[in-house]
């Protein structure tokens, strides 16, 4: 491993050491003044697929703000954006997010693959309605009109509650995000969400559960390359393909009914 790649290994943990004493202290506080606390409304969640919404009350009709995240179905948590304010709709939250950041500065991993013997070069999340017809998104069929389309959409909403599965979980797990929230600073409501996902993952792992780990080495991950805006356009435009995205979701329908048990 190089000396860069160690520092800011180091400067990483450094950063999660911090947000984790950070919440510990918050929790600290939280448990000291529970007892003259009142009862307050429940968290309220919209169940919006792989880009789910937690949102978190700051009071009974206070502002409300967006967590959008991506899991597996081992409930991994591969990406997390938190903070928009929750009068924004899930379009304008995946405008705003990173989600794609890396696969237009061509730092992600592979992700290429074959569906239907047709290979694709960007990975996709399973999504519902209301997002664009992106190549880099699939979306459910609304009125499937036979056996084929229908057993496509069964299975791609059935794999999109791995989202809601995986924030029960982390709601069940950290209470500080199953309950409102009494920090009104913004960043430190980032910190306390992000220290809650990144311990979700590791505990995870930890336990030997988080299986879509073991294929992927951070040693092999590409060198940032320097790419003109010309060409960071051009694979936007490509994972924004959507023509791309109808052919895409086509030979996945065609694939899993090929292997359909």
């Amino acid at each position: 491993m190089s000396s860069s790649s160690s520092s800011s290994d180091g400067v990483l943990d450094d950063m999660v050491i911090a947000m984790t004493q950070e919440t510990i202290s918050y929790l600290r506080e939280e448990a000291e003044s529970f007892a003259s606390r009142t009862r307050q409304p429940p968290l309220e969640r919209n169940r919006l697929a792989a880009h789910e919404r937690l949102v978190i009350f700051i009071n009974h009709d206070g502002p409300t703000l967006i967590l959008q995240a991506v899991a597996s179905q081992d409930l991994w948590i591969w990406h997390a954006y938190f903070g928009m304010a929750g009068t924004n709709n899930d379009i304008a939250v995946l405008m705003s997010s990173n989600l794609f950041d890396d696969v237009i500065d061509s730092v992600a991993p592979d992700a290429s693959f074959y569906a239907n013997d047709v290979q694709y070069k960007y990975g996709y999340y399973l999504t519902y309605g209301i997002y664009p017809e992106w190549a880099t998104l699939v979306k459910t069929l609304s009125c499937p009109d036979d056996e084929k389309r229908l057993y496509f959409k069964k299975k791609q909403e059935s794999a999109r509650k791995d989202i809601e599965w995986a924030f029960g979980v982390l709601k069940k797990r950290w209470s500080i995000i199953a309950q409102p929230s009494r920090i009104l600073e913004k960043s430190k409501m980032r910190n306390v969400m992000y220290t809650c996902i990144i311990l979700h993952n590791m505990i995870l792992e930890d336990s030997g559960r988080a299986f879509c780990g073991e294929s992927y080495d951070e040693s092999n991950q590409s060198t940032n390359p320097i790419l003109t805006y010309a060409e960071k356009e051009d694979i936007r435009a490509k994972i924004r393909a959507r023509h791309t995205h109808h052919n895409l979701r086509a030979d996945l329908t065609e694939h899993l009914w090929f292997y359909r048990e």
